[in-house]
């Protein structure tokens, strides 16, 4: 609603904010969906530029990117098809978000499977290998189309599938990169083959781990 309507009071917010903290700090707008609507996005950089424009800065907006890969299955070509679906959406969202000039930061990332009032969900291999090229499209896609310049910084949401850490949030679901036993799962080289931008299991031997 903030979007449309009384939008003074996030002038105010910042104008306050800025006062309190100095020039040196940043301070971002952060929203969820925004991969998800195209409409909310352009929504929110509006809002954004409401309040650059009435006496006060936007340093950056920050994406909560809580994804649920709906209709993933054993079949990887199937999977395939829904990471790129996802990626298409996901290009456009960074896209419109670094046009915009601010910096542009990940405040919030876990990819979920779906479940049914929290009832626990059995991803199977080809799921969480799906997980893992999610993860790893949304890092790369992140260095393609926002520029250094403007890379605010990635937050991954939460650390493991523990169910502990998902009493209210993503109840019975493996959103994480960790399992519930703290293990790495196939989601975490994910991250770190996005972060390197090629396979990183191409050059380990195991020398680097056993140091």
């Amino acid at each position: 609603w903030g979007y449309y309507i009384g939008r003074d009071y996030a002038a105010k917010a910042f104008e306050y904010a800025r006062a309190a903290i100095g020039e040196g700090a940043k301070l971002y707008v952060n929203e969820y969906g925004l991969e998800s609507s195209e409409g909310k996005t352009d929504a929110l950089i509006d809002f954004v530029n409401y309040i650059d424009q009435n006496g006060a800065k936007v340093d950056g907006i920050g994406t909560q990117m809580h994804i649920t890969l709906y209709g993933t299955n054993n079949d990887a070509a199937n999977n395939a098809e829904k990471v790129a679906e996802l990626k298409e959406k996901v290009d456009k969202m960074f896209k419109k978000l670094a046009a915009t000039g601010k910096l542009v930061r990940v405040s919030e990332l876990d990819i979920a499977f779906g479940t049914t009032n929290g009832e626990e969900v059995s991803p199977s291999t080809a799921q969480y290998q799906a997980q893992a090229d999610a993860y790893r499209m949304i890092v790369e896609s992140y260095k393609e189309n926002v520029p250094a310049a403007q890379r605010g910084g990635f937050c991954i949401w939460t650390l493991s599938d523990a169910k502990d850490e998902h009493e209210y949030w993503l109840p019975g679901d493996k959103p994480n990169l960790f399992d519930k036993n703290y293990a790495r799962k196939i989601a975490y080289k994910g991250v770190c083959d996005g972060i390197a931008g090629y396979d990183i299991s191409q050059d380990f031997d195991g020398s680097m781990w056993n140091k």
